[in-house]
């Protein structure tokens, strides 16, 4: 009886082993000369994938170092995009001549990317502001569809602060899971320790100038006042005057908090109950969404 145990065990583990056997579909290697190591990937809707990480290479895939190729302790946030073979589709180098160490990258329901991280850099995209200037800084940028950077933020104080999480609320609504050293510049908490958990809720509530004059290409929507307050009023483009279209209102954190039929060329929307932040309208002109950002103070 003594052996019947030892191989039972033996017999199932086997099985075991037999049963989580995997095998490999595709694979791809990328980079250059020097070094480049993976931190996070997604897939896209189209198939693909887009995947984020770091190099120091100036040549190959990686021909968009800021820095001097193999100096050794320096990285450039790396941004890839490939089809669904693997391709790269473009590719993108982010942060400036010190050391960039990115944590994650996430598709925003309007097609663009966010990436987040740590970096010690001071020039090319991350030419921040003097107070959070430190020995290390969290460097978010969002990126379009197609690789262009359409901006960079900085975040921490002079001390030192890293982003290594992100929970997306809304394309322009954050929530950063951080670690900070100081309660100083734009570390408004009281730190307990050396480094602290920091946890960080942001928004853009950029209004562009394109985006509030009438037949804007990116909406299609007038929106006036817009900041506005109690009350904003929306002009329907002239195609969808004629028939009710659905109208929707879209709070900061993704929800749908007002729905109308809008028919004609106005359309009065009430905002006094509705807390300040950066919302979303959105109507359907049989064909598609048509959106445009309104900031309610």
């Amino acid at each position: 009886m003594k052996y019947i145990l030892p191989l039972l065990l033996l017999l199932l583990s086997a099985s075991l082993s037999q049963a989580q056997e995997f095998v490999v579909l595709s694979q791809q290697c990328y980079g250059g000369d020097i070094n480049e190591a993976l931190v996070d990937v997604i897939q896209t809707p189209d198939g693909g994938y887009a995947f984020v990480g770091l190099t120091s290479s100036g040549n190959g895939d990686a021909n968009c170092y800021h820095g001097i190729p193999g100096v050794t302790g320096y990285f450039d946030t790396w941004i890839v995009k490939t089809n669904e073979k693997g391709r790269i589709e473009w590719q993108r180098c982010l942060g400036g001549s010190g050391f960039d160490d990115p944590r994650f990258i996430r598709l925003l329901e309007d097609g663009t990317y966010l990436v987040g991280g740590y970096s010690d850099s001071k020039d090319f995209e991350l030419s921040c502001s003097p107070s959070v200037n430190g020995a290390s800084i969290g460097a978010l940028y969002r990126v379009s569809a197609n690789g262009e950077l359409l901006w960079s933020k900085c975040y921490g104080s002079r001390y030192g602060a890293t982003i290594r999480n992100v929970e997306v609320i809304s394309p322009d609504h954050y929530v950063l899971a951080a670690q900070a050293r100081s309660n100083h510049d734009g570390v408004n908490c009281n730190i307990h320790g050396f480094y602290d958990i920091w946890l960080v809720e942001i928004m853009d509530t950029t209004v562009s100038i394109q985006e509030q004059r009438p037949g804007a290409a990116t909406a299609g929507l007038l929106l006036y006042p817009n900041p506005a307050t109690t009350t904003t009023w929306l002009q329907l483009p002239d195609h969808t005057a004629q028939s009710p279209m659905q109208l929707q209102l879209i709070s900061p954190r993704g929800g749908v908090v007002y729905e109308a039929a809008a028919s004609g060329r106005f359309h009065q929307i009430a905002l006094e109950h509705y807390p300040a932040g950066l919302y979303l309208v959105r109507l359907w002109d049989g064909e598609k969404w048509l959106v445009q950002k309104l900031v309610k103070e």
